[in-house]
């Protein structure tokens, strides 16, 4: 009996992972808008530089919901922006002290195939850093991004100036 009590103490402690929303529909977007939130999720390297963040149409419409809110404004499944709801992984990059960013690419973990990488459907140059867009289904924790700068940042393992950050989805709609 002191086993099965164990064994369902330990079942309970366990994390419920996150699902991330591919498809918004009404009822989704109404949960994006309650839910509120930030607008991305922050990609921040192992060894502690934080490189950017990427969003999903979920984390776009609760950032959209809770700006909102904070003007006092009321945001409804009818108002929410069409590129809000898009089915796209936006992942925005940050130039670094000494190194800007000159691209972002989503790749298989570890591949060093070319063939395979993933590359935007549009990017947007911005002061601060760039912009990338890349369907939706580029979210996976099978892939990696690869942000890539005009100098090194990161120490240089993979022979390019790059830095790699995997997706992790435990908290990620």
């Amino acid at each position: 009996m002191r086993n099965v009590l164990l064994s369902v103490a330990l079942l309970a402690s366990v994390p419920v992972f996150a699902q991330v929303e591919r498809e918004m529909t009404p009822a989704v977007i109404q949960q994006a808008i309650e839910h509120g939130g930030q607008p991305c999720y922050q990609m921040m390297t192992e060894g502690g530089v934080l490189l950017g963040c990427y969003s999903t149409p979920f984390s776009r419409v609760g950032g959209a919901a809770e700006r909102a809110r904070k003007r006092y404004e009321i945001l409804t499944p009818a108002t929410v922006e069409a590129e809000a709801v898009a089915p796209d992984l936006v992942i925005y990059a940050v130039h670094q002290e000494r190194a800007r960013v000159v691209a972002i690419v989503v790749a298989l973990q570890g591949s060093s195939d070319m063939a395979s990488v993933i590359r935007p459907t549009k990017t947007d140059p911005k002061r601060g850093g760039l912009f990338a867009t890349f369907p939706l289904a580029a979210l996976s924790e099978a892939n990696e991004v690869r942000v890539v700068f005009d100098s090194e940042v990161c120490g240089g393992k993979t022979g390019r100036p790059e830095c790699i950050v995997p997706f992790k989805l435990d908290k990620v709609r």
